[in-house]
């Protein structure tokens, strides 16, 4: 058995992101996001397009920082003697001259490593099959909560579709752009294949 390729696109009335299986396209169907009816149309997905990686945060230059603090408090010493001198006329204090010692590379305290993020950043409840009234479109609908502590985006859940059989016969997917920390999301995934008994979780993950 073949699975059904997906397309993306946006609802007419709202704008929100919609992905569906291609065979979909030219149907009209709600808006999981505004609940208003929406013509599906969009390109097929390139499942084979990169992901781009987020360029290099630059390296902080810490010896550098403690090098010009340096230069500041010696001039505001000097700075000091000079006041007092001219203060005393030609018996100027005896000043002590303050050593300071340069931290190595092995004295700087190196930066933290953020903690591993849990392996359960995303839990789903049970899935149903629900039927739109006065329709023949079949969504597949249930509930992914947010275990962890900050937002996370674009979340898209993918489900399996079975037969009475418990045969594969088709995938269905549903697209989240932004999941705050501990929340909800009732997410809405529009099914094609006319003889779906059952849809399962396969997996749900964050598009980075």
């Amino acid at each position: 058995m073949t699975e059904t390729g997906y397309a993306k696109g946006t609802c007419q009335n709202c704008g929100g992101h919609l992905e569906f299986p291609a065979a979909g396209i030219g149907l009209t169907a709600d808006c999981p996001h505004c609940g208003n009816q929406t013509i599906l149309s969009s390109r097929p997905l390139d499942p084979a397009a990169p992901t781009g990686n987020s360029p290099a945060q630059p390296k902080r230059k810490f010896p550098v920082l403690l090098v010009s603090v340096i230069l500041i408090l010696i001039s505001a010493a000097a700075g000091a003697a000079l006041y007092w001198f001219k203060k005393e006329g030609s018996h100027p204090p005896v000043t002590t001259r303050a050593i300071l010692s340069i931290p190595t590379n092995s004295e700087i305290p190196k930066k933290l490593s953020p903690a591993p993020e849990a392996a359960d950043l995303f839990s789903a409840g049970q899935v149903m099959l629900q039927k739109t009234e006065g329709s023949t479109l079949i969504y597949a609908v249930g509930t992914v909560r947010n275990n962890s502590s900050r937002q996370r985006f674009g979340v898209k859940i993918e489900l399996n579709l079975l037969d009475a059989q418990d045969d594969k016969i088709g995938t269905a997917s549903d697209y989240r752009a932004i999941l705050e920390p501990h929340q909800d999301w009732q997410f809405r995934a529009l099914l094609t294949p006319s003889k779906v008994a059952k849809a399962v979780v396969m997996k749900i993950e964050e598009q980075k």
